[in-house]
Order: structure tokens, then C-alpha cells, then sequence
């Protein structure tokens, strides 16, 4: 275990808002999570923020204690025995690394952030989430002093949503265990606009004849992998390039009432049926969700700005910080303008993303 005290944190959000913190602590073992968060002399240990990547996150100017995590490794399998992840990997390397010999996590590609943030927020994207590969998470509980292990029935997935999110600071995730498939002739191209396109691009580029039918047994999650970091690439701002969080507002959760009376108003508006799972199938069935990004385009905010603090001019769900200098202050501002625009216009409630560390 390290100790720094009064550093500047600001790297450790993709925002870069400037930031400080009285206190960082790195653990780099299980022995280390188990001492600070039971014996933390000074009591710290109850107001913190665990650091990741910094990439769903938006840091106050003073943070009183951030603890990093620096647990590394990988453990792979092929299902049925299970792939062991520790938390601080890179959640994108380890797609990229996974592509090359299993299937199961390729349209989870170009996600930033670390694997421990997986499972907390439940990420997803082009149909799939993390709860379709989880096999267990194993944390250490802060409430009951002890590593325990949740398998994913315990864990409570939902969309952007987990029991680890909802009991925020007392679960540490130390690693989880996924299970990932031998790369094998079926595979599937997410149903999602321009994927199919974007494959069929890639494909036509690693042929020798342009004129080659392009056959599904050439479909690879490496292929899949590749095209939707394409995609994703060519929709959001790099964090490293123009500093953002990525997208910053849930797609919101309707009823199909909502759903079918904002229809008949804007019959444009992107409207999506929610995964099904064993436990919501007959309540998801009364429910829709819509696209946040779009609502608040429509709501003719895209490109407009607080201080420093900007709406992305080519996604409306993005948040920026192109100079380095917005402030918390102007952060919030934007944000309940974003809210309180999109409630007047289409009686819906967004909800902020993003953790907001103080």
C-alpha cells in the first residue's frame, strides 16, 4: 500500500477538471483492499472515491480521499470453465485481446474504462451487455468486512444498473469471472445501423477479389470487434483528443404509452424494445427506450455551451472540455439545462450518467 497526500487528481477523469486530493492511497494486493478498508486509522476509508479509468467520472476541486486500485491479470478460458479478469485492466485491451480467440465480448468493443467498472454499471452496447458473459464478481464488502463472491443471478443487472451501483462505496470489485466462447463459423453482426455496412468494408479490404461474395464464415468477432471501434470512433470524441466522459446521459426508460403518444408527434424519434431477461420479461414487455442523444438534439441544443464546458457538435449525448478550463460549476449549469429543456419538451426525465465525485 502507497500514501500521497495533497496531489493534483486531475488526470484521473477523462474531464479534466481540475482537482485535488488530501489523500491517495494505491493498493496493489487483497491483503491491502482488506487492511485499509477494516484498520484506515484516520476513517477515511468511509469517504473516498475509487479511482478507474476516470472515464464515467466528473471530480469536485477537492477530493478528500481517492484510492486507487492496482490489481492486474487474466486468467483465460473457454467456456464452460471461466475467463478470471482483475479489475484494474483496461476493459477495451482486453476485448481486443479476447478477439483473437473467443467470441462473446466483441460488440463491447472500444468501451473505455477499467474491467472493475464493468459489472457496476452493467455497460452495454450494440445489443449486448456485460451481464450476457458474467459468470460471478468477486468484491470485498465493506459493510461486512469480507471478500465475497456474487454469482449473476445475486448481482442485479439492469440497464445501467447493478447491486453494486446501487449500494454505492460498499463493494469493491477485485475481479470477475466471464464466460467466452471458442471462435466458431456462427457468427452473428449486431442488428444495429451501419454495422453490417461497416463489416462488409472491412471484409471487401482483407479480399484478394473486391468482387468476392462476402460469406458469414468469414465473420469473426476480431471483424466485429474491428467495426465497431470503427463506429464508435467516428462518433465520439477520443477522451485523449478533446476530454469528455463519453456519453452522459441513460437512454430513457418509458412506458409504451409515452412511447406511442411522443410517436404521433415525432415519428422520427428512435424508439428501442428493452432486453429481456428472466426477471423483467413481462415488465419490459410494458416499457420502451428512447434515444437521450436524440431527445436532446431535438431540443436544438447540440454545439451549445457553458463557459468551457460544451454539448459535442457531432454527438448530443457528449459533454466536452475542449480547453481544459470548464469548472464544475459551469459542468452542473449545462446539465440542468439539458434536463430541464428536454422535461418542458417531451415530459421526460434524463438521468446523468456519469458518477459526480465531492
Amino acid at each position: 500500500m502507497k500514501e500521497l497526500n495533497n496531489i493534483d487528481i486531475t488526470h484521473h477523469s477523462t474531464f479534466k477538471l481540475p482537482s485535488k486530493a488530501r489523500r491517495h492511497i494505491v493498493l496493489e494486493s487483497l491483503r491491502d483492499i482488506e487492511s485499509f478498508f477494516t484498520t484506515d486509522v484516520n476513517g477515511i476509508s468511509g469517504n473516498y472515491y475509487l479511482a478507474g479509468a476516470g472515464s464515467n467520472t466528473f471530480l469536485s476541486p477537492e477530493v478528500e480521499c481517492l484510492v486507487q486500485l492496482n490489481l492486474l491479470g487474466v486468467e483465460w478460458a473457454a467456456a464452460p470453465a471461466p475467463t478470471v479478469i482483475f479489475a484494474s485492466e483496461d476493459w477495451a485491451e482486453i476485448v481486443r485481446e479476447s478477439v483473437k480467440k473467443y467470441s462473446g465480448l466483441e460488440a463491447l468493443a472500444a468501451i473505455p474504462g477499467t474491467v472493475g467498472a464493468a459489472p457496476v454499471q452493467n455497460i452495454g452496447a450494440y445489443g449486448k451487455e456485460f451481464s450476457d458473459v458474467c459468470q460471478s464478481v468477486l468484491v470485498f464488502d465493506r459493510i461486512e468486512k469480507k471478500f465475497k463472491t456474487f454469482l449473476k443471478e445475486e448481482c442485479e443487472f439492469g440497464y445501467r444498473s447493478s447491486i453494486f451501483k446501487k449500494n454505492k462505496n460498499r463493494y469493491i470489485i477485485v475481479s470477475v469471472s466471464i464466460l467466452l466462447n471458442e471462435i466458431s463459423d456462427n457468427v452473428s453482426v449486431p442488428s444495429y445501423p451501419g454495422v453490417a455496412d461497416m463489416v462488409k468494408k472491412l471484409l471487401h479490404n482483407l479480399s484478394d477479389n473486391s468482387n468476392e461474395e462476402i460469406s458469414e464464415k468469414k465473420i469473426t468477432p476480431a471483424i466485429i470487434c474491428e467495426a465497431i471501434t470503427n463506429i464508435r470512433n467516428l462518433k465520439l470524441p477520443k477522451p485523449h483528443e478533446l476530454p469528455n466522459v463519453g456519453s452522459c446521459f441513460e437512454n430513457p426508460i418509458i412506458s409504451n404509452e409515452k412511447a406511442e403518444e411522443l410517436l404521433g408527434e415525432y415519428p422520427d424519434m428512435p424508439v428501442y424494445l428493452l432486453k429481456e431477461t428472466n426477471n423483467n420479461h413481462k415488465e419490459n414487455n410494458q416499457k420502451k427506450k428512447v434515444s437521450a442523444g436524440w431527445l436532446i438534439e431535438a431540443c436544438g441544443l447540440k454545439g451549445k455551451n457553458k463557459g468551457g464546458v460544451h454539448i459535442y457538435d457531432k454527438h448530443a449525448l457528449v459533454l466536452t472540455n475542449p480547453e481544459g478550463k470548464g469548472t464544475l460549476e459551469e459542468l452542473t449549469s449545462l446539465v440542468s439545462t439539458i434536463k430541464k429543456q428536454v422535461y418542458d419538451k417531451f415530459g421526460i426525465e434524463l438521468k446523468l450518467e456519469p458518477n459526480v465525485v465531492s
